[in-house]
């Protein structure tokens, strides 16, 4: 009840703010989670823009959430697991915590961008769209817009990194030794330069998709999964009312 009172408001204010043609000047967004178990979606604005819109919702198991988006937004989207209101060694109060993904605000709506590693589902309206490795992976995420020709981007269908991801990047469940739970990007967990695009490793002709970012094309084809791909991957479609990012793509 709370998410659609959320999502109401958020409108409503859309339409105090442009009048009759609030509709004409915003984007449906919808949320939807293909996964087997609950993912906590977030999402966050890009710094400068205006029209800040940032929060977080829980999503059971094939829920989907709605909400409006200023035509002009430009922001990011990841979904986030394990999570639950936890009490910290010495304090009284709890805090909503996440094993992947946590933005740190103690709390289900996020103000500020999610730890890595996560997978990332990135707008920027009018048109552009685009999923990114780059900051490592959780979730098989997909985005499209609805009812168009226009192409998908992100994670093929059924498509799971986690499960091949090699030890020196692998993030562990703590309570369930063994089970993979997230995967570094080689930049983040190796920080060397040829895995980073950086010193004599120059994009774009001097640094190349390492062994790695392979392995994530071949979960991911349609995403950004090095830093030279960085501006190459993302995907256009002008005038889109509806687009929809999914979880597990099924």
């Amino acid at each position: 009840m709370c998410r659609g009172v959320f999502a109401l408001v958020f409108l409503l204010a859309l339409a105090a703010g442009h009048g009759s043609r609030a509709q004409d000047s915003s984007v449906l967004i919808r949320l939807r989670n293909s996964c087997s178990f609950s993912v906590w979606a977030a999402w966050t604005t890009d710094p400068g823009v205006s029209n800040p819109f940032s929060s977080g919702t829980e999503l059971s198991a094939d829920e989907t959430f709605s909400l409006f988006v200023p035509r002009d937004w430009s922001g990011r989207f990841w979904g986030r697991t394990g999570c639950s209101w936890r009490q910290a060694p010495g304090s009284s109060t709890s805090r909503f915590i996440c094993d992947t993904g946590d933005c740190g605000s103690g709390d289900i709506s996020c103000s500020k961008r999610g730890t890595p590693p996560a997978t990332i589902a990135q707008l920027n309206l009018p048109a552009r769209y685009s999923v990114s490795l780059l900051e490592g992976y959780n979730l098989a995420i997909s985005i499209a817009p609805r009812n168009s020709s226009c192409s998908w981007a992100g994670c093929k269908s059924g498509s799971d990194a986690n499960s091949g991801c090699p030890k020196e990047l692998a993030v562990v469940d703590k309570s369930n030794i063994g089970r993979v739970i997230a995967c570094k990007s080689p930049c983040l967990g190796l920080n060397e330069d040829q895995y980073c695009c950086r010193g004599r490793y120059t994009c774009p002709l001097k640094c190349s998709p390492s062994q790695y970012a392979r392995a994530f094309k071949a979960a991911c084809p349609r995403s950004s999964t090095y830093p030279c791909e960085a501006n190459t991957s993302s995907y256009s479609c002008l005038g889109a009312s509806e687009i929809i990012a999914t979880f597990c793509p099924p």
